[in-house]
C-alpha cells in the first residue's frame, strides 16, 4: 500500500526563443515580471537545433535563452504558467505569428518536465488544455533524455546547465 504524500517542491524555467530583430534582452526579462519569478540563471545556449522547425513563423537567426527561476513551487502550479505562456505567446502575435516561442517547465529532484498544449501517447493530461512530458529523468548524477526528448534539450551543455541548477533543490 502507497501512501500519499506532498511531493517536494521544484524549480520553475523557461525557454524563449526569440528573434533578436524584433525582441531584446530587457523585453524577455520583462515577460517574467508577469510570473512574480526571481531569475537565478540564465543559459543562452551555444546551439539550438530546432531553430529552422520556427524560422517560417519568427524569422531567421533566432536565439534562445533558458531562464532557471528561485522561486520554488508546487508541481501543480505548472498548469497556471503554462496557461500564462500560452497567453503572452498569443498577445505578442504579429498578423497571426508568433514573435516569441515560451516553453515552461520544472525541474525536480527526480526529473525534469514541460507543459504542453499537444497531446501524444507520452504525454499526460493535467487540466485546462495541458499535458505533461517528461523530458529527463535523474540517475547515475545526471539528467538524462528519453527517446522522444526533444534535440534541443539533448545537448550536454544544456543538461549540465540543468544538473547544476538542481543543486538547489537538495
Amino acid at each position: 500500500m502507497s501512501n500519499l504524500t506532498t511531493p517536494d517542491k521544484v524549480m520553475f524555467f523557461c525557454s524563449v526563443l526569440y528573434n533578436p530583430q524584433t525582441w531584446s534582452d530587457e523585453l524577455i526579462d520583462g515577460l517574467f515580471t508577469h510570473f512574480n519569478f526571481t531569475i537565478q540563471d540564465i543559459l543562452r545556449p551555444s546551439e539550438n537545433p530546432l531553430t529552422h522547425y520556427y524560422s517560417r513563423e519568427m524569422g531567421n537567426n533566432l536565439e534562445r535563452a533558458i531562464y532557471i527561476f528561485k522561486n520554488q513551487g508546487s508541481r501543480d502550479q505548472l498548469i497556471d504558467f503554462k496557461i500564462l505562456t500560452t497567453k503572452l505567446e498569443n498577445e505578442y502575435c504579429v498578423e497571426g505569428k508568433r514573435t516569441i516561442n515560451l516553453d515552461c517547465g520544472y525541474l525536480s529532484k527526480e526529473n525534469m518536465v514541460l507543459a504542453t498544449g499537444k497531446p501524444y501517447a507520452h504525454r499526460l493530461y493535467l487540466k485546462d488544455g495541458v499535458y505533461a512530458e517528461l523530458t529527463y529523468t535523474f540517475s547515475n548524477k545526471t539528467y538524462s533524455g528519453l527517446p522522444w526528448t526533444y534535440p534541443d534539450y539533448l545537448s550536454a551543455e544544456k543538461v549540465e546547465f540543468f544538473n547544476q541548477n538542481r543543486l538547489s533543490l537538495l
